[in-house]
């Protein structure tokens, strides 16, 4: 009967235990449940809004500006050259010398010359008797056509070797075609010369030519006309005026040659001096903004942010057109536009922005 206590017993004690271990893992799982759970930090929490500084920019009129390295040129060379054969009788200029049109350079001897000239008018004197005579036998019916058609051909045939010569003697004077200044004068008298030898070279410097090459991009907006300023170390700043530009490109260099022209009264600027050559191309619209505002992009192109009317990030590529100590100007924005100047840096497209709208350039 004892031994049945005993199981009973310890039956008892391993219950209690057993529920005792029950309750307290219940009271441990509830407080579990009871404390608060550690707040955690959602992603969907809003960022905070970047405030970037705005200007409004409104488009105007821009006139371009294109600088060009060029140098002077002669408006006119040529070479005066014989036209007959001869010796070289008289030299009437010296090198450096201005001359006038129609001055005479060089004069070959004359030889037989005046003497064929000489000839050719006593025929031609002696054709129109004989013409006259047969147009005079012809009223009394004594002379045929066939006569009279023959003598005009004399006729004729006299006043062609008269003009041919006189235009002889008229090549032994080599004379200037122009207005100019006598640069080179190879020739001495008593120098025998045949047709094509040089007696001298002449220039024309007024007005003076300045030459310049320029890419494709850059000759389609210079047309000829617009008006151009010209830089020289030894004479300051000239004013001149597009005269030229070629409408096929060099085939080694791809460029397209530029020339303007530029008054030289004194002739005091010379051929080969180098230049600066700032053309002014035709008016366009354009915009006027900080340079600070201009970003570069991956390819290497330029982009200036905005915000549009929803103060959302917007991105227009430009073209710098020229600057001024007032800013840039560029091409390629809207109209209006609202331009940032502070903080583009750290904004990107289509993000939402706090603008803070500036009054002046002095506020940027």
């Amino acid at each position: 009967m004892s031994g049945k206590c005993d199981k009973g017993i310890t039956l008892n004690t391993n219950v209690r235990l057993a529920l005792f271990f029950l309750i307290s893992l219940v009271f441990w799982f509830a407080s579990g449940l009871i404390v608060a759970p550690e707040p955690i930090e959602s992603s969907l929490t809003p960022k905070s809004i970047t405030a970037v500084k705005v200007s409004r920019v409104e488009h105007s009129q821009f006139r371009p500006k294109l600088s060009l390295r060029a140098h002077t040129q002669s408006n006119r060379t040529v070479n005066l050259s014989a036209r007959l054969s001869g010796q070289i009788e008289s030299v009437w200029v010296e090198e450096g010398e201005e001359v006038k049109r129609g001055q005479v350079i060089c004069e070959l001897e004359a030889e037989d010359k005046m003497l064929s000239l000489a000839q050719s008018q006593a025929h031609l004197e002696q054709a129109e008797i004989a013409h006259r005579g047969s147009l005079k036998l012809e009223t009394g019916g004594y002379q045929s056509q066939l006569a009279i058609a023959r003598s005009k051909a004399d006729l004729e045939t006299a006043k062609v070797q008269l003009a041919r010569s006189q235009l002889t003697v008229e090549h032994l004077k080599i004379k200037a075609p122009f207005n100019g200044i006598i640069d080179r004068r190879p020739l001495e008298v008593g120098d025998y010369v045949v047709p094509g030898s040089v007696c001298a070279v002449l220039v024309d410097f007024n007005p003076i030519k300045i030459s310049a090459l320029a890419n494709e991009i850059e000759a389609r907006q210079i047309k000829p006309g617009n008006i151009a300023s010209v830089f020289l170390k030894d004479h300051g700043s000239i004013d001149a005026i597009v005269s030229y530009v070629a409408f096929e490109a060099d085939p080694v260099t791809r460029s397209y040659r530029i020339e303007a022209i530029s008054e030289n009264l004194t002739k005091a600027i010379l051929s080969g001096l180098s230049a600066s050559l700032t053309i002014e191309s035709d008016d366009v619209s354009a915009h006027m903004i900080p340079s600070s505002s201009i970003l570069l992009d991956d390819d290497g192109g330029l982009f200036v942010r905005t915000i549009n009317n929803r103060d959302l990030v917007e991105s227009f590529s430009v073209k710098v057109l020229g600057e001024t100590t007032g800013g840039t100007w560029v091409s390629g924005l809207p109209r209006i536009s609202n331009v940032i100047t502070v903080g583009q840096n750290y904004v990107v497209d289509k993000e939402q922005v706090n603008p803070i709208f500036l009054v002046s350039q002095d506020d940027i």
